[in-house]
């Protein structure tokens, strides 16, 4: 004798799609900008960059910030856009999402690299990045934000698609 668990479907409530459809795109002027808390393991750091909705009403971040890294003594390195990384990102075979972000609540993307040379091992080669640039996915100004203190980058930057919450990384064990 067979018991069937019955499918249930999870479809947004009306109310959620319409506060989706209302919703502007989060542009400079309704959000605050700042750096996450960072973490470094085994040659990588991460950081996340925290946007924050600073108005009454809902906006909608989608996709990737631009993201410029600034060294010390001037030049700027290239970052590349990745779904996931080490660190953080998307989870494995999740597409980007739109993120409503109601007023006061966060999203976020994780910026990663490595603070050693593939060649040496240590930082020797390396760039000191003294800040970042960022523009969000729908306007063409950037916002900046200096690091507290610069750090060493070795490799390729890598930025990771916004995400819900301040972590930078999508809760892989709730899907």
């Amino acid at each position: 004798m067979g018991c069937s668990t019955p499918r249930v479907a999870l479809v947004p409530s009306a109310s959620a799609k319409t506060a989706q459809a209302e919703a502007q795109p989060c542009g400079k002027q309704q959000v605050s900008l700042s750096l996450g808390r960072g973490s470094v393991a085994t040659g990588h750091h991460s950081q996340p960059i925290v946007v924050r909705n600073t108005t009454q009403h809902s906006c909608v971040l989608r996709g990737y910030p631009t993201l410029v890294a600034h060294a010390q003594g001037g030049g700027t390195l290239k970052v590349y856009p990745e779904p996931s990384g080490y660190s953080g990102g998307l989870c494995s075979g999740h597409a980007i999402a739109n993120i409503v972000l109601p007023a006061g609540e966060s999203a976020s993307a994780m910026i990663e690299g490595t603070h050693s040379s593939p060649a040496t091992s240590d930082a020797t080669g390396c760039q000191m990045v003294s800040a970042y640039s960022v523009i969000l996915p729908t306007e063409s100004t950037a916002i900046a934000l200096p690091l507290p203190d610069p750090g060493a980058e070795c490799a390729s930057l890598q930025v990771h698609p916004f995400v819900r919450g301040e972590t930078g990384s999508e809760d892989c064990s709730a899907k």
